[in-house]
């Protein structure tokens, strides 16, 4: 699979950042061009010099931005959570962003975040139409627009733990 960034909607200083399977330890660094992300992909110094540059990922460069790593999606918690999102002080809430940022109950700043995901399309760690053996079982011969339809939500599926959160900083 290949890096890829999403920019959330309702939370334009975030990013996302999906990793491939065999990435490792990473990090971000920046030179005259702008912002990378690097990370450990496992191969070695020879490795690299026969098949290329692995481990390295440019993004947002335009414009330049100065970009920190907050945490993976699966190990944010709810104070760094608190710091990405919208605080209602007068009304006291967090905004459910996947109902257009209004009050939806009581919840709670990573509840909050989640919603900012959900709101763009993107569903955390499962599938909402179920594993592929579960739709199997639930739809005995299953149309190829129904196939469709599974396979265009696994692929807005984020992995929790090769997602990594990062935030625009200042400066």
């Amino acid at each position: 699979m290949k890096t890829q960034t999403i920019t959330l909607t309702h939370l334009p200083d975030i990013l996302l950042v999906v990793l491939p399977e065999e990435a490792k330890e990473y990090h971000i660094t920046q030179d005259y061009q702008g912002s990378y992300l690097c990370w450990d992909d496992g191969t070695t110094d020879f490795e690299r010099q026969q098949f290329g540059d692995h481990g390295q990922f440019k993004f947002c460069d335009n414009p330049r931005n100065n970009w920190r790593i907050v945490s993976t999606l699966a190990d944010l918690t709810e104070e760094q959570a608190d710091g990405l999102v919208e605080w209602h002080e007068v009304l006291q809430y967090y905004p459910d962003y996947s109902m257009y940022g209004l009050w939806n109950g009581d919840i709670t700043a990573l509840e909050s975040f989640h919603s900012a995901i959900r709101a763009d399309g993107w569903y955390i760690g499962t599938n909402p139409l179920g594993t592929f053996e579960d739709f199997d079982k639930q739809v005995f011969n299953h149309s190829k627009e129904r196939l469709h339809e599974w396979s265009a939500a696994q692929s807005r599926v984020l992995c929790r733990e090769r997602c990594l959160l990062l935030r625009r900083v200042e400066g």
